[in-house]
């Protein structure tokens, strides 16, 4: 025999040989045979020699009650071609072996199995974790097989009132340790442990007992770590129909302990059943104390983007929006904590890794509140930016509302307002509080000065009633911090339109973790929607200019109710366009500790005066300011003359008159301004008549010299 392997001459010279090839391909066997009178024949023959084939197979969709799993299949036959395969689905159900395209007989198991034997569905009705078993044959005649153990996740529906918690008290929850190795020697291999953390840093949960940390490596002395050097490993949760969220968010508490950017851990999620998964934020310093690095060389979860890593030296508590997972997927979405490493650590210590403990999932519990004091007869910008603000925050739909409720004050100072004179007194005791003497200034959550979170920069904002400050960053900061106060507001729409606003707030204290002695503040505001285009006029603080000041111990779940009953004794353009402001404000620091805003029913108020637009408004709106830029000088222009009579004040951004000066009525001739005094920068131009400002114009000042 001549084996086609390399030998040389007789390989055998028995009847019936056995022979094991060392490598497989494609073999020239050849056979000589000889009778005892000396006559000989031979003759050769191409076989096929192959390795055992390699089962492999992944799998996706893995929520419980909701979806069916979906295998596929990813081995490789080697040589020969896979003809019949089997599987074992852990469950109690299983497939005998069955050719690839064949389709699952209808009905098999109960209904549970479909699709083909190649790529079966199954649906599981338990959270668990299932050993999965499949089994191959190919057309030489080869059988292997492999078992992987795969994780079907509970279910859940949170609400706004209530989401999804799990400090891991009770067990493992709903969260499971996962695996994406793609080295199949570290299959199995999980560097996360449940339980108590024991290491020489992480050493105790956040809350309790339990917690979930990176402590699994057996050879932590030779590796400098208690989690596997090239580690890529999970610990997957629950799916969630996150569908009634207003302003999702997610919150855990976490310890770092790892090679600073080399090793580190990320959130991320999925809205296909884990077939792929996207990381949540990062590392551009938004949220609260998300991730710290970014382009690490180890594909931590599939990205090398962002992460946690370093060390913290103790808990720390990262806060998250959820506002980019699209909203049409919503209805299923599955979180996962990913870590991953490198090759190597240094020997200076045993890095311990990543450790998390008590996530919530849910609704943002704060609504920030953002004062805007202002003045008629200076430039609004700072308004019309807010107001931007606030409904670019709801008009792409992620939200369906806004992180914070504006109210706008009109102050005295500027000249005559008079949204100011309908009731100068509530908004010049909100401006004392703050110590505000010239508009326009704005104030996010009572914060005036540093900012208690880190900016981009690493360090906090100043605020200064700067409203260019405030913006989405910073307001989603605000938001997803607890609140000391949750807030229920109840109007009753019995009264007649003429009749008091009736009704009552509760006031509950939320802070599980203090006390609370300070005094407080409560106040409740009616606001109108839209007043000649400005929107959230205050038009009374209904329980005193001061409000109501409570000076008590405070413990969680504790509640106070203040009645509410208003005559209406404010102006009132639409009686249908009435909003009620609720807010705590901390005595001692001016801190907005929470607010609340709902629709308020009908109700007329006094007449008011001059709001609507008057025939002197209409007859300037077309004037022509030019040139713009200007340089030197700026030209006034009207086709049509003026019948009333009107100035101008040329005023910078800080709200200050530089120049002024009374509008010509005949303006076909246009009336030219000098510019020479003034420094180049943006300027806005008010029109005035009868005590009141009736347009603006904005020009952009470039003298050259």
């Amino acid at each position: 025999w001549t084996y086609g392997e390399g030998g040389n001459g007789n390989d055998g010279v028995s009847q019936n040989p056995t022979y094991m090839y060392i490598t497989e391909g494609f073999k020239t066997l050849g056979l000589t045979v000889t009778t005892d009178q000396g006559c000989a024949h031979d003759t050769t023959r191409v076989i096929r020699v192959s390795n055992p084939p390699r089962p492999d197979f992944t799998w996706s969709k893995i929520c419980v009650e909701t979806e069916t799993t979906e295998f596929k299949d990813l081995s490789n036959g080697g040589i020969g071609n896979i003809i019949e395969y089997s599987w074992d689905f852990n469950d109690g159900d299983t497939l005998g072996y069955g050719v690839p395209a064949k389709t699952v007989p209808l009905g098999t198991h109960g209904g549970r199995t479909s699709n083909t034997y190649k790529d079966p569905h199954h649906r599981y009705g338990t959270f668990q974790v299932y050993n999965v078993k499949l089994s191959i044959r190919t057309d030489d005649g080869c059988e292997n097989a492999i078992t992987k153990r795969i994780f079907i996740l509970d279910y859940a529906r949170p609400t706004p009132t209530k989401g999804y918690y799990e400090n891991f008290e009770n067990g493992k929850g709903t969260w499971v340790e996962t695996s994406s190795h793609l080295d199949k020697t570290k299959a199995g291999q999980y560097s996360w442990v449940f339980g108590t953390p024991s290491g020489q840093e992480i050493n105790s949960a956040y809350s309790g007992v339990n917690a979930w940390w990176t402590g699994g490596n057996a050879n932590s002395a030779n590796d400098y770590s208690t989690y596997y050097t090239n580690d890529s490993t999970e610990v997957t949760g629950p799916c969630l129909d996150l569908t009634a969220m207003e302003r999702p968010m997610i919150s855990l508490n976490y310890w770092s302990h790892s090679q600073e950017n080399f090793d580190g851990a990320v959130v991320q999620y999925s809205t296909n059943g884990g077939a792929t998964w996207r990381t949540i934020g990062d590392a551009e310093k938004r949220g609260i104390n998300w991730y710290n690095s970014k382009n690490l060389p180890g594909a931590i979860g599939g990205q090398d983007k962002f992460a946690w890593s370093g060390k913290t030296f103790g808990w720390k508590n990262a806060r998250f929006n959820l506002d980019e997972i699209p909203v049409a997927e919503r209805d299923l979405v599955v979180f996962r904590i990913a870590f991953g490493s490198n090759s190597d650590n240094l020997p200076d210590s045993v890095l311990n890794g990543f450790a998390f403990d008590d996530i919530y999932i849910g609704e943002k519990k704060r609504t920030v509140l953002v004062e805007h004091f202002t003045n008629a007869n200076i430039a609004n910008q700072g308004q019309v930016y807010l107001d931007n603000l606030y409904t670019n925050q709801t008009l792409s739909g992620v939200k369906k509302r806004p992180d914070f409720v504006k109210v706008q004050y009109h102050l005295a100072n500027g000249g005559f307002d008079q949204l100011n004179d309908d009731n100068p007194t509530d908004p010049a005791t909100r401006a004392f509080i703050y110590g505000i003497d010239t508009p326009p200034t704005t104030v996010m959550d009572g914060i005036l000065g540093p900012s208690p979170y880190a900016s981009s920069n690493g360090l906090p904002i100043e605020f200064n009633g700067d409203h260019a400050l405030i913006n989405d960053i910073e307001v989603d900061r605000r938001a997803l911090d607890d609140p000391k106060f949750m807030i229920k507001d109840t109007l009753y729409a019995t009264q007649p339109d003429t009749g008091p606003l009736v009704g009552e707030v509760t006031f509950t204290y939320a802070d599980s973790m203090t006390t609370f002695t300070t005094p407080v503040i409560l106040h409740a505001a009616l606001l109108e929607g839209n007043v000649g285009g400005n929107r959230n006029i205050l038009r009374k603080l209904l329980w005193e200019s001061g409000g109501k000041t409570i000076n008590r111990t405070w413990t969680e779940g504790e509640t106070l109710k203040v009645p509410i009953n208003y005559a209406i004794d404010v102006p009132v353009t639409n009686p249908d366009n009435l909003y009620l402001v609720t807010f705590v404000q901390d005595k001692l620091t001016s801190y907005i500790l929470q607010s609340s805003i709902i629709k308020a029913p009908r109700k007329l108020g006094l007449t008011p005066v001059g709001v609507e637009d008057g025939p002197l408004d209409a007859e300037i709106r077309d004037i022509n300011v030019y040139p713009n830029p200007a340089s030197k000088h700026v030209n006034f222009a009207l086709e049509n003359p003026l019948s009333g009579n009107y100035t101008y004040r040329i005023i910078d951004q800080r709200g200050v008159t530089i120049l002024e000066g009374d509008l010509n009525h005949d303006l076909s001739t246009p009336q030219q301004v000098e510019l020479n005094v003034l420094s180049n920068g943006i300027y806005f131009v008010q029109f005035r008549t009868q005590g009141r400002v009736v347009l603006y114009r904005k020009i952009a000042v470039m003298n050259r010299y």
